[in-house]
């Protein structure tokens, strides 16, 4: 190899990198088509379950473990639901493709303990494949495909078709929660693309489209909301994975779902890149971590989950289908994982019914999140949270931060506190967006975190700039704050500083209203490394009564 050949290698971007190792390995597999191989039509209208289910099937049933299907442009509509009892006739059909005892593995392991037969309708798999098969390459091109879920579908909670309490009558929709049997059996409306154990699978160039819209809700199921099934792209302990120019959108559920059970740091990455990637509109997340080590995601929009109104005639109907946490990106270890090393550049997390980014961890202090880089990004909080997170080692830089965030490391140690440099925080709505409220607590940046800021820029109009609640090591260096204060509210405190080094920051005030307001400090180290720290005044005063330049101390 030609030292130019080197060169030009170590200049191509990650998305790159593994695009050219996916080419290099697809030589090896076959090439499916959706059409000339399983029939599929792609007009919009005709029923394409079937296609996409053979699909699966074929590849699976490769002696290399392993294919390219291409899907040409068109419209596909799928999405299929049977009574519990039609299950194992549907079954017996499909032994010209799958053998039954292969299907069952399936159904089993996408439901769990065939739990499904209980339920009042099943979801039949469209294209899903099991861990049985040790999937080993996967290439799906879209080439600018649309794959929608068939309106009317029912989704949540339905009275069973067994362990249903005196009174009930099955298929009527009811609140199917806490510790019955019979709250195993809500009723899906299907994951579109579904791998399980697989490695070096690619998915590009198609939108998926959950039709939220038209499903027809049941009760709720799960501990909040409608926690069943209704999903565009579910990958369970898949490694090597690269999602590119994908739109999922409108599913009830999640529009991207990865998942990897019972990973360590001490496993090798998953490796999960992301590029160009949108989700919008979906129900509980736009993507749902819920376990993997490395994601790497570029120029990727994450918004208006929980907002997509419902209007397919059942319970609910015409209000915003949303499940909590309703999340742009939600990191939530699951099956005693971990979710660490994730890069995201360039992306956008916008108006979603919950947090832009939100964690949970059942850990305390929390060991299976951390280690998060966000890059020249943009977070909007419109009824909630812009970032609410609870996690070590997260830092921002050149981020833009519209409505109050709540950021908190998990621990109490100094090396994870979150950074955030050349950051802005405003609490309004992007100067894009013509509609849409704006969260504000009452400050702009809230709670108790080990906090780092640097160069940024702090704009406050209806609410206090930062407010902390304890004594903790934190920096403010080179600064700037702006207390544009304009509300009519009754407060004293605009900044709440307590145990801060205050560096280099400078206060200014643009007020218009009367009235006078103290920054409060508590156990706050002043510094000039590379400025002065100065309060403007005359309404916002250093502790009250200080404006001018503030001694060093």
């Amino acid at each position: 190899m030609s030292r130019r050949t080197l060169l030009g290698a170590a200049a191509l971007t990650p998305l790159a990198v593994a695009l050219t190792a996916q080419s290099a390995a697809a030589e090896a597999y076959p090439v499916f088509d959706l059409q000339a191989d399983f029939g599929a039509v792609g007009d919009g209208v005709a029923d394409d379950t079937a296609a996409f289910q053979r699909a699966a099937w074929a590849i699976s049933a490769t002696s290399e473990r392993g294919a390219t299907l291409n899907i040409p442009v068109g419209t596909y509509l799928v999405g299929k639901q049977l009574p519990a009892d039609q299950i194992d006739a549907w079954v017996n059909a499909q032994s010209a493709y799958i053998a039954p005892a292969d299907l069952h593995a399936d159904l089993d392991e996408n439901f769990g303990s065939s739990g499904y037969l209980d339920a009042w309708r099943v979801a039949l798999p469209i294209f899903h494949i099991g861990s049985r098969v040790g999937l080993q390459y996967l290439q799906i091109n879209g080439h600018g495909a649309t794959i929608k879920l068939a309106d009317g579908l029912l989704y949540g909670g339905y009275v069973p078709a067994t362990n249903y309490d005196a009174g009930q009558i099955p298929g009527n929709p009811a609140d199917e929660v806490g510790t019955s049997p019979r709250s195993r059996y809500g009723v899906e409306a299907g994951r579109m693309i579904q791998v399980i154990g697989g490695s070096n699978i690619t998915i590009s160039s198609l939108v998926l489209n959950g039709r939220s819209v038209a499903l027809k809700l049941g009760g709720s199921w799960g501990d909040t909301g409608r926690q069943v099934k209704a999903t565009g792209i579910r990958l369970l302990k898949c490694r090597n994975v690269t999602i590119n120019s994908v739109t999922s959108k409108f599913h009830g559920l999640d529009g991207i779902a990865l998942g990897y059970g019972g990973l360590t740091l001490t496993d090798p990455p998953t490796d999960y890149t992301l590029t160009n990637v949108v989700t919008e509109y979906n129900g509980r997340q736009g993507l749902s971590w819920t376990g993997g080590r490395g994601l790497t995601a570029t120029g990727c929009k994450f918004r208006f989950t929980g907002r997509a109104v419902n209007n397919g005639g059942g319970v609910d109907n015409g209000l915003a289908l949303s499940s909590k946490p309703g999340a742009g990106v939600d990191m939530e270890p699951e099956g005693g994982s971990i979710c660490f090393d994730g890069q995201f550049t360039d992306c956008e997390f916008y108006d979603n019914a919950g947090p832009g980014v939100v964690t949970a961890s059942k850990l305390s202090p929390v060991s299976d999140i951390g280690d998060m880089t966000f890059d020249n990004c943009r977070m909007w909080g419109g009824t909630t949270w812009a970032i609410d997170t609870n996690a070590p080692r997260f830092h921002y830089s050149d981020c833009n931060f519209h409505g109050s965030i709540d950021p908190a490391t998990g621990t109490t140690l100094a090396a994870d506190a979150s950074t955030f440099t050349d950051c802005t925080f405003v609490d309004l709505r992007p100067t894009s967006e013509t509609t849409g409220s704006v969260y504000r607590s009452s400050y702009l940046i809230n709670g108790t975190a080990l906090i780092h800021l640097t160069r940024c820029i702090i704009t406050a109009y209806e609410l206090g700039s930062i407010y902390s609640g304890d004594a903790k090591a934190r920096t403010l260096l080179d600064c700037t704050i702006n207390h544009n204060y304009r509300s009519t509210s009754t407060r004293t405190t605009l900044c709440a500083l307590r145990g801060w080094r205050v560096d280099g920051t400078q206060f200014f005030e643009n007020v218009s209203v009367s009235g006078s307001w103290t920054i409060l400090v508590s156990g706050v180290t002043v510094a000039s490394t590379n400025r002065p720290t100065t309060v403007e005044g005359p309404q916002v005063l250093w502790n009250g009564s200080l404006s001018g330049t503030i001694p060093n101390t």
